[in-house]
């Protein structure tokens, strides 16, 4: 009798598993260019005359133009830029540096340091990178490297980090030297990391600032003109070997898209409107634009037949011809041995791009959801109960109250029994 009572319940039980077929898993809710080979012909219309010139978008350091750029030049400015950002990474804007004898003896451009003077590290570098003063640039190396031999040091081994392939360094200043060079291809190199830090990008941008020197106050102008001419300039630095032998170095800045641009060894009247043609030319001639988008869906995969959309978690973006998309080829590098858990963090494949100057850009794709480890049938069961603890609930009850009556139901029984054997051996001693 018991049995016909619990038939219901059990058809209920059945009906609540079922009704959400048991799945492997729990249903989820829903939750760089300088190693580029470039192939691009330039324009010959633009006539730049400068010996070596160097044109660079700052995000990948994607070329958009370059004439001779691994000619091997003394360029007295970049030792005043590695000097400047070498101190900054390694020193303390704030500290102050005492004038050495051997640093009012410099040779050159100088602003006439006196021994004993004292002055902050900032004022120093806004000195040589506003104005090209040698003293301070000397006095600046023996800061940072307790001696100019070792200073030199620490910016060869700077070369080498940043992959500078054909420069060389033989003193702070530029002084001239005939062992010291360097190419318009590697400035471009020095420079881009060099604006990736804040500090150095901020004196770099600056056009004007006061030097408060014991005599007084001197206002400082940065030498390179483009600064008052050109739109969009942002960072620049001008200076000179010989008197026909200019060097300028400019960063710009329109519609996110901020361009590097290095002229060489250029006739000294016409290197401002040269930096203004080739500009002009990055930004008319390339846009920046998204390659991919976030939580874009690049491609997709299935894991134990689950399909999960692979994204990324941010814009990417890169430069390209206007009205040219530029991607040569795409391929994807999806790992094929994935197993559950997989978290929204963890790397399972790459999209590999290709541009059509030969650019690599690898974008790391992510599932966008999570993909949590198979469910154990206790697991499964435990989170249906949760899920449904009402009717979980009342089922209990009903078991309970039909344990309850088999219960009674036996005891009765049991009575009856007893009864019988009591009555039973009663009725036959009769």
């Amino acid at each position: 009798m018991w049995t016909k009572r619990f038939l219901p319940m059990i058809f209920i039980i059945l009906i609540l598993i079922q009704g959400t077929a048991i799945p492997l898993y729990a249903v989820p809710g829903d939750n760089t260019a300088e190693d580029n080979q470039n192939n691009l012909t330039y324009p010959d219309f633009l006539n730049i005359q400068a010996a070596s010139v160097f044109l660079t978008e700052s995000r990948r350091g994607q070329v958009l133009y370059m004439k001779n750029p691994d000619e091997k030049l003394h360029i007295s400015i970049i030792n005043k830029i590695m000097t400047a950002l070498l101190v900054v990474e390694n020193g303390n804007l704030n500290d102050t540096v005492t004038i050495s004898k051997e640093s009012a003896e410099s040779e050159g451009s100088i602003m006439f340091l006196e021994p004993g003077d004292k002055y902050l590290v900032e004022d120093l570098i806004y000195s040589i990178m506003l104005r090209s003063y040698n003293d301070a640039a000397r006095a600046l190396a023996e800061y940072a490297g307790g001696s100019i031999e070792n200073f030199v040091l620490l910016m060869n081994n700077k070369a080498m980090e940043l992959n500078l392939q054909n420069t060389h360094f033989t003193n702070p200043s530029g002084l001239y030297d005939e062992q010291q060079y360097t190419t318009a291809k590697d400035t471009a190199i020095l420079l881009r990391h060099a604006i990736a830090n804040p500090a150095f990008n901020r004196i770099f941008a600056t056009k004007t600032k006061v030097w408060n020197g014991k005599d007084g106050s001197e206002l400082l102008i940065n030498q390179n003109r483009i600064f008052w001419e050109l739109e969009g300039v942002d960072g620049g630095k001008i200076g000179f070997n010989k008197k026909d032998k200019y060097t300028a170095v400019t960063t710009a800045t329109i519609d996110n898209q901020r361009l590097i641009c290095i002229l060489l060894d250029s006739p000294g009247d016409i290197i401002t409107e040269d930096t203004k043609k080739l500009l002009d030319y990055g930004f008319g001639s390339f846009s920046l634009s998204r390659l991919v988008s976030k939580d874009e869906s690049i491609e997709k995969i299935a894991v134990d037949d689950i399909e999960v959309d692979l994204v990324t978690f941010s814009d990417i973006y890169y430069t390209h011809p206007v009205n040219d998309d530029y991607i040569k080829d795409v391929t994807y590098d999806i790992n094929e041995n994935l197993t559950p858990p997989i978290s929204k963090t963890h790397i399972v494949g790459v999209a590999k791009f290709i541009l059509q100057d030969g650019t690599k850009i690898d974008v790391n794709l992510y599932p966008s959801m999570e993909i949590p480890a198979p469910e154990s049938m206790y697991e499964y069961v435990k989170r249906k109960i949760i899920e449904h603890k009402d009717i979980f609930y009342l089922l209990l009850a009903l078991v309970l109250i039909e344990v309850l009556l088999i219960l009674i139901g036996i005891g009765k029984l049991f009575v009856k029994l007893i009864n019988l054997i009591i009555y039973g051996k009663k009725g036959s001693n009769l």
